[in-house]
Formats: structure tokens, C-alpha cells, sequence
């Protein structure tokens, strides 16, 4: 059982939040005529940011490979502007044809992801660490890419949030292939975010969701092995990410735990030191 406990962990602000709150709520927001595309939507995270997303009236796309559980989501948000796409996101023909038919996307949510199962870093088997690479970092950078190249929407920004883990920055055993790629492909959206900025109307965040019980997580952990946290924490988190008034956080590393107002009252610091809030070495 694990006894890592989430608050013990250095953090920029007071407050540590495990569930949603008054600030980021979907009443807060208007996302009308803006699409938003989230990887891995059908059940846990990705759902409940679909849902959140819905709720604040963007049109939403949900992409799964998971057939029963895609179709399940379809229908509990059919009174949404929602479609359901069936695709791994490695198929990059399957994607492309996609983000063809969708056309104008807004936002892309990186939600999606390969988990082996839990072992000693020795025992990880060659396919694991390949389909977690392959998965986590070189399917990611092709959607974000493709992404890119779309014609720019009539908001005049692309905003990607890529859903990634506090296992970048933290001494966790077993995990060993999954960790490894989602420290790759944060220091490539760090990259990514030299290039384009929010001048230009590109914004790219990284965040970790927080210690949610999904069933992916399922898998390695039982219910009452953590105290886990709302899902609806992390899906609102990014309703405010995405909504302008987190522009500041362009090519940062947070915590979805992490106050938002907290967050607004280091703005300062933030732009003066590039590196803060970024994976980078500390000395």
C-alpha cells in the first residue's frame, strides 16, 4: 500500500485542493463555439472533462480505442454537442481522417496514454517500453503536429493540455516505462512551447490530473489503497487552463490541486523566471 502522501510534496502555493470549487466551475465559463478534442474521453479523466466541457458549451470530440465504454459515453452525453470517434491514437491514418472531418479544433486534450503493468524496472519487457514510447510520446507529437498544421479556428488560439503525472518529479517504483515517457513528452511540449507562444495564439500546458482512481489506475490499485481525489478536480482544472486567463502557465508544469488564484497571485515571478514551474534541473 502506498504512503506517499500528495501534500507533503514542496508546492508554489498554500492551498492544496482534492476536489472542485466555486472558481473553476463550468458556470464560470462560456466555451461556445469552441471544439475542444480529448484523447482517451470515454471513462475517467477524459470523461469528465468531456462532460465539464460540454457543460460549458463547447462542441466535443471524444476519441477512444475502448468500443463498449466509447458508446457509453456517447449516449450519457447525448443531450451535448458531443461525437464519439473509435481510434488508437498510434493509428495515425485513423487520426488524420479525424481531424479532417472535424475541422476546426480549439483545444486538444492529450488524455490518452499506455500504462504497463506495475514491476521492477529489470523485469519491464521490451514491447512495454516500446508501446509506452510509442504510445506516450511519438503518437502525441503526431497529433500535436497535426494539430498545428490545421487552419488557425475563428477564436484565433490552439491551446494543447497535455495530461501527464507528478511521477515525472517524484522517486516512484515500478513504473518504470510509463514515467520515462511522460518526462519525455513534457520536456518536448517544453520545446514545443519555445516556438509557439501565446503571441501567436498557441498555448501548451502540462498538468498532473491528481491521485484519481480511473480504471486504468484500476488495474495496479485497489480502492482503498490511496486517498484519491474528485475527478471533477482536474476537468474543471483545464476549463481554466484553457480559458485565457492561464496564459502565463504557457510551457509550465502544475498540479491541478494547485489553487487558481494562488497560482494568478505568482504571476510575477512566473514570467520573470522562465524556468520556474518547469522540469528542469535545480541547484
Amino acid at each position: 500500500m502506498p504512503s506517499l502522501d500528495l501534500t507533503d510534496i514542496p508546492r508554489p502555493v498554500e492551498t492544496y485542493r482534492r476536489e472542485s470549487y466555486s472558481r473553476i466551475l463550468p458556470s464560470n465559463f462560456d466555451y461556445t463555439n469552441r471544439t475542444v478534442l480529448i484523447t482517451g474521453g470515454s471513462s475517467g479523466i477524459g470523461y469528465a472533462i468531456a462532460k465539464t466541457f460540454a457543460i460549458a458549451g463547447a462542441s466535443v470530440v471524444i476519441i477512444s480505442r475502448s468500443p463498449g465504454p466509447l458508446e457509453e459515453a456517447r449516449r450519457n452525453l447525448q443531450a451535448f454537442n458531443v461525437l464519439a470517434y473509435p481510434a488508437a491514437i498510434s493509428d495515425e491514418t485513423r487520426m488524420k481522417r479525424i481531424f479532417d472531418e472535424v475541422g476546426q479544433i480549439d483545444i486538444l486534450i492529450l488524455n490518452a496514454a499506455y500504462i504497463h503493468d506495475f514491476g521492477p524496472t529489470v523485469q519491464v519487457q521490451e514491447n512495454q517500453m516500446q508501446e509506452s514510447f510509442d504510445t506516450n510520446v511519438i503518437a502525441q507529437w503526431k497529433l500535436v503536429k497535426a494539430f498545428i498544421n490545421l487552419p488557425m479556428s475563428y477564436s484565433g488560439t490552439k491551446t494543447v493540455i497535455n495530461i501527464s503525472t507528478a511521477g515525472i518529479h517524484l522517486a516512484l517504483p515500478h513504473q518504470a516505462a510509463y514515467i520515462a515517457s511522460k518526462t519525455a513528452f513534457v520536456q518536448l511540449c517544453q520545446k514545443l512551447a519555445t516556438e509557439h507562444t501565446p503571441k501567436e495564439g498557441f498555448r501548451v500546458f502540462s498538468m498532473h490530473p491528481g491521485a484519481i482512481y480511473t480504471p486504468a489506475v484500476a488495474k495496479n490499485m485497489g480502492r482503498d489503497d490511496f486517498p484519491w481525489e474528485d475527478v471533477n478536480l482536474p476537468a474543471d482544472f483545464c476549463l481554466w487552463l484553457a480559458s485565457g486567463h492561464a496564459d502565463f502557465l504557457h510551457d509550465k508544469f502544475v498540479w491541478a490541486q494547485w489553487d487558481v488564484d494562488e497560482l494568478m497571485a505568482l504571476k510575477d515571478r512566473i514570467v520573470k523566471e522562465p524556468s520556474y514551474l518547469q522540469m528542469s534541473l535545480v541547484v
